[in-house]
């Protein structure tokens, strides 16, 4: 029977499972085998069976066990085999992952020049799951292919990971229960490679790529093509290279230099793909110790290979990990030595990361190698692309890393992930929050997701799109509408010139405290202080307010990170002063500011805002409120119009909101009123015949789509004729939405289009109706109408007229609408040339009161980024 009884490979020696909970563990055996769990240890022995069915699997449930310091064995028997696992604990258990910053191991962290080695816990464990792809439509296991537990002891301390052993060894002092931690993070990994192939293509965007990715062989065609085209890159290089093979014995000319430097800072060098080496001499005296010395040499682009006087002393394949070479003995002399640096550039963008340390440790002193350098150039080859990222795909590490962890019973999910999503920033929140539902709906209960957000980086290569990280931390921000979830604040201990920085201790321990508020609902953890609100209380002062004005302190002065912006476009650096009831910022300009950014910026060094505690405020952006006024006109054909308008009056901008079937202005006054108070003047309107309540000239036997496109026409003319705006927007409701779509899609004149639940589901609910029963008014949803209403549905298809319009459109719909399918919206966002859709959870047709205020800010957004770009 040997090799058919096995046990779920997650289970091993030094595991830990989480207590107070059932626990399941699988495994295979012959059809109709018993199986026998003894569990040994701690409050005695227990005895559990399970049978193995006709697929030759088993299962047995692991009832509650307190947590505890005493170790258990776990004895599986079959057969008269046995499967033991041995030091088992039953404590905390937590689901870490993201990218490569949850990956990167305690060694990585280690400041060469200040080590600060952490004490280890044995009662502190990792299994970390090797990385492994899947591209398969169907593709999903249920144990993981690889992994062994390993305790924060000597040399396995130092490949843990390192944000996952400072948020657990703060947990563990302040909890005392053993802490495990099940690592599926993968570097460069971005959040859709955690979904699974249906979940993609129902989010939309991914399926081209699915068609290709998941043709059988993909990975294996593509991986072996990238190193085809490698291996003649290298060839290539070798053909034109004379300077390598005797760069020792017969050195060639060498030209001088400074490092650090990029290559794109000099002219002989910008663009530069190929092989190069540089060369520095450096002389170690007679008093110094050589016996353990290390090569520090920052961070380079992209490949290396250190030679200390022709001795190889090191290599890294690639830009990202901090050069550490120990010098083996022999090799450095007292007196005069020479170090060479061969360096591999592929993409053009090589050099020498500036902020970083370039010296030689000799334990009781530094030898500086920054400054005068020289290189000569060996051979010059053409660009090559990338090599296919497969961990960085959609769907590559949900099969064998992320559906593994849905049979394992955790107390939270700590998650460092969001830098491989800022191609497109925009989407994250809807990403992530599609992700942790998928995740929570697989595990069966409500797991508590602590997540940190993205610290200050400024990309040294650029290849980082700028605010992209400002963006997606703004995102991130909007993720704790999710409920059941925190999130860690780390925009003061990243590094400027480093995607890893190395204080993860910061990092782990914030998590930790977030942890300890969310899970533990520990009162004596101070809540975070977010910003609430912006608000212009008299010309040339904003008063800024917390949801706890008296913890802020401001430790910058003049403050660095605050912006005010205004529709002109301006940007305004504002003085600050705390105050009992919030932060002053004080400006000077003619125009009104109607945004206040807070460390918007990729790499915000030294934020202004911390708390009481020492813990910073997260960046944000809020619209700046100032007082709004409104009056009351008829127009043209008798449409009755509210005009709101900031007190601060801009011409700017303008939008004209149109409101539902059956309603009148009252509907979207809420949004006008928000509009204005943001310093964008808005005209709310009565269709004719629109609704009850209209106060326009006109009945609703009259009225019908045809109709109200004319009414619009109208309103959109006076609002061009008499206020000028430089910008022109249309907002509409459920079919006055469809009107304002079909409205903008006729106009050249439109700048974007705001549509909340619009109804393009009319052509499809009446064009099948038998016009011959409309033979007098009829009611239809509460209202009085006629045949008019039949004969003014559009006959053309809608959806082609809508691509007829260029300009951005923003769909806001509910999922739960009852009145019109999210289909239509879904299918309208294609139909646009320029569209997006926000998609709000649960709700129906007519938005809740809170989905109402986020629909407030989202218009707001939409409004700012066009006028501002």
């Amino acid at each position: 029977m040997s090799g058919n009884f096995t046990v779920m490979r997650f289970f091993g020696d030094h595991m830990i499972l989480q207590s107070e909970t059932e626990n399941r563990v699988r495994g295979k055996a012959p059809f109709g085998e018993t199986i026998t769990l003894t569990v040994s240890g701690g409050s005695g022995n227990r005895v559990l069976t399970s049978v193995s069915n006709e697929k030759g699997e088993y299962e047995i449930i692991i009832p509650p066990y307190p947590p505890s310091f005493e170790s258990c064995t776990l004895t599986f028997s079959c057969g008269g085999e046995k499967i033991e696992f041995t030091d088992v604990l039953f404590g905390e258990l937590y689901h870490i992952s993201g990218q490569s910053n949850m990956e990167l191991p305690i060694c990585r962290t280690i400041d060469p020049l200040d080590p600060k080695i952490p004490k280890g816990s044995r009662f502190i464990r990792e299994f970390r799951v090797p990385v492994v792809c899947c591209f398969g439509k169907d593709e999903e296991y249920d144990d993981f292919q690889g992994g062994e537990w390993k305790c924060a002891e000597g040399n396995d301390l130092m490949y843990m990971s390192a944000a996952g052993y400072y948020f657990a060894e703060k947990l563990s002092e302040k909890q005392d229960v053993p802490i495990g931690l099940v690592n599926t993070s993968a570097g460069g990994s971005p959040v859709e490679a955690r979904m699974p192939y249906g979940m993609l293509m129902e989010l939309g965007g991914y399926e081209e790529f699915l068609a290709r990715c998941t043709v059988s062989g993909y990975e294996k065609n593509k991986a072996e093509a990238d190193r085809e085209k490698y291996g003649k890159w290298c060839a290539e290089l070798e053909k034109g290279d004379v300077v390598s093979r005797y760069i020792f014995i017969a050195p060639p000319e060498f030209t001088k230099c400074s490092i650090p430097f990029y290559f794109r800072d000099d002219p002989m060098l910008s663009g530069f793909c190929g092989r190069i080496w540089f060369r520095k001499s450096f002389v170690v005296t007679e008093d110094m110790d050589i016996s353990e010395a290390v090569l520090v040499l920052g961070a380079m682009i992209d490949a290396d290979e250190v030679f200390v006087n022709g001795v190889s002393v090191g290599s890294t394949g690639y830009m990202y990990p901090p050069r550490i070479y120990p010098v083996p003995e022999g090799v450095l002399h007292r007196g005069e030595n020479t170090l060479h640096i061969r360096l591999e550039v592929r993409q053009g963008r090589g050099g020498f990361v500036r902020g970083k340390k370039y010296c030689i440790n000799l334990r009781d002193r530094l030898i500086d190698l920054s400054g005068e350098w020289e290189y000569a150039v060996a051979a010059r080859g053409e660009y090559i692309s990338p090599d296919v990222f497969f961990q960085g795909l959609p769907l590559s590490m949900y099969g064998a890393l992320t559906a593994p962890a849905f049979g394992i019973k955790f107390k939270g999910l700590i998650w460092y992930q969001g830098e491989s999503n800022d191609s497109a920033p925009e989407r994250y929140y809807e990403l992530f929050k599609a992700f942790v539902n998928m995740y929570r709906e697989r595990c069966g209960y409500e797991i508590p997701v602590i997540f940190t957000q993205l610290c200050n980086f400024d990309d040294p290569v650029r290849c980082v799109v700028p605010l992209s990280w400002a963006q997606i931390r703004e995102q991130q921000l909007r993720c704790l509408d999710i409920t059941n979830t925190a999130m860690a604040v780390t925009i003061d201990i990243g590094e400027s010139n480093d995607l890893h920085p190395i204080n993860k201790r910061d990092v782990g321990r914030r998590l930790a405290l977030c942890a300890e508020r969310l899970i533990y609902k520990d009162s004596l953890v101070p809540e975070d202080i977010f910003p609430l609100s912006a608000e212009l209380i008299e010309d040339g002062r904003i008063l800024l307010s917390f949801t706890d004005t008296k913890a802020v302190r401001m430790v910058n002065d003049p403050p660095k990170h605050f912006e005010l912006i205004t529709l002109e476009g301006e940007i305004i650096r504002p003085s600050a002063r705390l105050t009992e009831n919030g932060l002053v910022l004080r400006y000077k300009s003619e125009n009104a500011p109607v945004l206040l950014r807070y460390a918007w910026e990729n790499d915000p060094v030294k934020p202004d805002l911390f708390s009481n505690t020492g813990l910073p405020v997260t960046p944000f952006r809020l619209p700046v409120i100032q007082k709004a006024l409104w009056k009351e006109y008829f127009i043209g054909n008798g449409i009755f119009v509210r005009e709101y308008y900031p007190l601060q009056q801009d011409n700017k901008c303008a939008v004209i909101l149109s409101h539902g079937y059956n309603q009148n202005l009252e509907s979207t006054s809420d949004i006008a009123a928000a509009l204005a108070e943001r310093g964008i003047r808005a005209y709310a309107f009565d269709f004719c015949g629109g609704g009850s309540g209209s106060k326009s000239i006109g009945s609703g036997i009259d009225m019908s789509v045809s109709s109200e496109i004319s009414d619009l026409s109208v309103v959109i003319d006076y609002v061009k004729n008499n206020a000028f705006p430089e910008k022109l927007f249309l907002y509409g409701e459920s079919q006055g939405g469809f009107v304002s779509a079909l409205t903008g899609a006729q106009r050249k004149d439109i700048s974007g289009l705001a549509l909340l639940y619009p109804a393009f589901c009319i052509p499809d609910q009446w064009l099948g109706r038998n016009p011959s029963k409309m033979t007098g008014p009829f009611e239809f949803m509460g209202f009085t109408i006629s045949k008019k209403y039949y004969d003014g549905v559009p006959r053309y298809d809608v959806f082609e007229k809508l691509g007829e319009y260029t300009a951005p459109v923003l769909i806001m719909h509910g999922t739960s609408d009852s009145v019109v399918n999210v289909g239509y919206a879904k299918k309208a966002v294609k139909a646009f040339k320029n569209a997006e859709l926000i998609l709000y959870e649960g709700e129906d047709h007519g938005f809740s009161a809170k989905a109402r205020k986020k629909e407030i800010d989202v218009i707001s957004e939409f409004i700012y980024k066009i006028i501002l770009r």
